[in-house]
Formats: C-alpha cells, sequence, structure tokens
C-alpha cells in the first residue's frame, strides 16, 4: 500500500513539472511567432505577396474575360481554318469527350 502511495505521488509530480514545461515551451513558441509575425521584414514580404496575387488574379479576370468575348469569332475562324486543310494519312474525329480520336488510314504493319 505504501509503495502505491509513493508510485502515485511521483507520477502525480511529474505530471505538474511536465506540464510546467510545456507551457513553458509552448509560450516561448507564441513569442517567437509573434516576433516573427510583426517583424518589419515580413510585413513587407506579406504586402508583396498581397500585391502580386492581386495583380495576378486581375490579369488572369481580363485574359478569361477577353477569351469569353472573343470565343464565337475564334470558333467561326477555327472552322474555316480546318475545312480549308486537306486531310493527311491521319484522320480525327471527335470522340465522346470532345477529343480528337486519331484513326489510321491503314493499320500498322507487324514487325
Amino acid at each position: 500500500m505504501r509503495s502505491k502511495v509513493w508510485f502515485l505521488s511521483g507520477l502525480a509530480a511529474g505530471f505538474v513539472i511536465g506540464t510546467q514545461v510545456r507551457h513553458e515551451c509552448y509560450e516561448k513558441m507564441l513569442e517567437t511567432t509573434r516576433k516573427v509575425k510583426d517583424s518589419p521584414r515580413v510585413q513587407e514580404a506579406a504586402g508583396t505577396i498581397q500585391n502580386q496575387v492581386s495583380r495576378l488574379r486581375d490579369d488572369a479576370k481580363r485574359l478569361v474575360v477577353s477569351r469569353c468575348s472573343s470565343e464565337g469569332a475564334s470558333d467561326e475562324q477555327e472552322k474555316a481554318e480546318s475545312a480549308a486543310e486537306p486531310p493527311g494519312p491521319w484522320s480525327g474525329s471527335p470522340s465522346p469527350t470532345g477529343e480528337a480520336a486519331i484513326i489510321p488510314d491503314e493499320p500498322p504493319a507487324k514487325e
């Protein structure tokens, strides 16, 4: 019985000491994180990245709008160009997924 009391006392003391040590480590990590976050270099880099992301977003938006607005004209132009090209040795026919299926005119030669 006496050994159980000593064991439980040691376990409780270890738990308390370990909890305090872990809390101190946690506080150190928080302090370091705050220092890094509040650093002028980090703030400058975050501002630069935010500006670049905004610029890229605006560029992508303009590109999508310009492609969507000129889509009708480019479809007609592609149809005219494909009709003017003579068929080659490989003829393509659209597949259900919209990709061109390559169908050879002749079967491949066996080696």
